[in-house]
């Protein structure tokens, strides 16, 4: 859903059914915690109590964004970009610590990894797509109305830049978690960021009914999520 259009009830149909995925991710994210009480002392050393933060954090940003959206419909779009948007970042500064600590040991076996060449490809377009896609963002600037300009000048950059942070980081997951029954809800995890990574970065490119779509795949980032973390939790061991 776009803030500063008129919201519409397949708009709303499909923000509720994003937040419900949502939702059931967060709830599976924190079976995996309660799950790793069972092997660590110190769950500050878990990569997933920094995960289930972070989803929190993104779920809380979908409520108020709902709210805004059903209940305090006269409110100024800078204070719902700029409240929604303030949560939804902390969600991601806590998804990376969480995500990073959790591919950071496969990492560094980066070079014996039989799928190493899709790994450094990953790397390599990495900083090309943040140039191109900042580079987007700018042409864009002038097709954005006054009220929606202050704030997206911050906002759409950094967050840009952030999924596509998340994109990278899941792209890897993905190849390092590939095959192999015991990684694969790692890697369902991993294609789960993925899809949510992506519908974020096309929302640069699609307009009005194009964000249907965006919030499809949005929706089916989510509900693959829950699903590989619901899985993973009920793996043995767990880390």
């Amino acid at each position: 859903m776009v803030i500063g259009l008129q919201p519409t009830a397949t708009s709303i149909l499909l923000e509720l059914i994003v937040l419900v995925n949502l939702a059931l991710a967060t709830y599976s994210s924190f079976r995996i915690l309660d799950r790793q009480r069972e092997v660590l002392h110190d769950l500050r050393k878990s990569p997933w109590i920094y995960i289930s933060t972070g989803l929190s954090l993104w779920f809380i940003s979908k409520l108020i964004l709902l709210f805004f959206l059903v209940v305090l419909t006269e409110t100024s779009c800078i204070v719902k970009i700029c409240v929604t948007n303030i949560v939804s970042l902390g969600g991601y500064l806590f998804l990376f610590s969480g995500f990073h600590r959790g591919i950071k040991p496969f990492l560094r076996l980066k070079n014996n990894h039989p799928h190493v060449n899709w790994l450094n490809i990953i790397d390599a377009t990495f900083s090309l797509t943040v140039i191109l896609i900042v580079a987007f963002f700018f042409l864009h600037l002038p097709y954005l109305n006054a009220e929606e300009l202050y704030p997206k000048l911050f906002f759409t950059p950094v967050f840009t830049v952030f999924d596509i942070v998340l994109l990278w980081l899941s792209l890897k997951g993905m190849v390092i978690f590939y095959g192999g029954t015991a990684s694969k809800p790692l890697h369902f995890i991993s294609l789960g960021f993925m899809l949510v990574a992506t519908s974020n970065i096309l929302r640069l490119f699609v307009f009005h009914n194009g964000i249907y779509l965006v919030d499809l795949i949005l929706a089916s980032g989510y509900l693959v999520l829950a699903g590989g973390m619901y899985l993973y939790s009920r793996s043995t061991p767990i880390f």
